[in-house]
């Protein structure tokens, strides 16, 4: 076995399922030449070379499941890896400061 639960559309939550509809409508239009080339341009602009990459902490984090259910939910929403969804909560509350 995998270890993988497939599930249907309608068994998700509305907006993680209208999210799943926005993805396949988008990929079953396909991309036009414009919008290749700007992904591939962000990519490079935001890939490092040998050496140039920033100097970055990693900060374990202990959460309960109360917030790691909230971030959870804000990674489904915002489309976001763990990682970012840190940084961007933590950007955002810092910007007070």
């Amino acid at each position: 076995m995998s270890g993988y639960t497939i599930r249907k559309i309608g068994d998700l939550p509305p907006e993680e399922a209208a999210l799943i509809r926005q993805d396949v409508a988008e990929a079953e239009r396909g991309y036009s030449l414009e919008e290749l080339e700007e992904g591939a341009k962000r990519m490079r602009e935001s890939s490092f070379g040998v050496g140039d990459v920033p100097e970055i902490k990693i900060i374990p984090v202990q959460i309960d499941s109360a917030r790691e259910a909230k971030l959870n939910r804000y990674m489904s929403l915002h489309r976001v890896s763990q990682s970012t969804a840190v940084r961007d909560l933590l950007d955002r509350a810092l910007s007070e400061i």
